[in-house]
């Protein structure tokens, strides 16, 4: 459903989706990009209903980013990560022999991407960019990636370890651990990420 600001104007948009977010396309207009079941990305005009462009379907999605410029769109799935043109062709993507992508963000003002894999007991997480570099490797896995504003620090979720991980993706490598992250928030649950607040 889309419904304003203000409230006013609740509406039907898609009937049938997949139970993960949906992503606003960034810049004017009111586009959004969602899953229907079985993996097919559907990307519509929220105000007009119109159909822009549809996938095919490749199995089910974990969630869906677009990059800053709106010209490319991750389909982070179960098996592999996938990278859409912003007019819907399958430009490339991420595939891990025995083992799963299971993090991925833009980096702010760029197409350059962190990801992060699991294979056996073990993860890395990297920057795809120029030059690429590895940030952090370890057991368990990283189940999420949050870029500072500016784009100089990534931050990785690691429940295994109990710890929130801060490592700068250019200049001096450093990695600022910050440790039993649910204990700090008094959850019961390893606290997800959901946004920086301000640059």
């Amino acid at each position: 459903r889309v419904v304003g600001g203000d409230g006013k104007g609740d509406r039907l948009l898609a009937g049938a989706v997949a139970p993960v977010a949906p992503a606003w396309r960034p810049g004017r207009g009111h586009v959004v990009a969602y899953s229907a079941p079985g993996g097919r990305i559907v990307v519509r005009d929220a105000d007009s209903g119109r159909t822009l462009w549809r996938g095919r379907e490749l199995g089910r999605v974990t969630s869906i980013e677009w990059s800053s410029d709106a010209r490319r769109l991750f389909v982070l799935r179960l098996s592999r990560a996938d990278l859409y043109t912003g007019d819907g062709r399958l430009w490339s993507g991420i595939r891990v022999p025995r083992g799963r992508v299971t993090a991925l963000a833009f980096r702010p003002g760029s197409h350059a991407h962190a990801y992060s894999y699991t294979r056996g007991d073990r993860f890395q997480a990297a920057v795809v960019a120029e030059p690429s570099r590895p940030l952090l490797t370890g057991r368990g896995n990283v189940d999420g990636i949050l870029w500072a504003p500016d784009g100089r620090w990534a931050l990785l979720s690691w429940p295994n370890a109990r710890q929130w991980v801060f490592v700068r993706a250019e200049g001096r490598p450093q990695v600022v651990a910050i440790a039993d992250v649910a204990t700090q928030f008094r959850s019961s649950t390893f606290p997800e990420l959901a946004g920086w607040c301000c640059s």
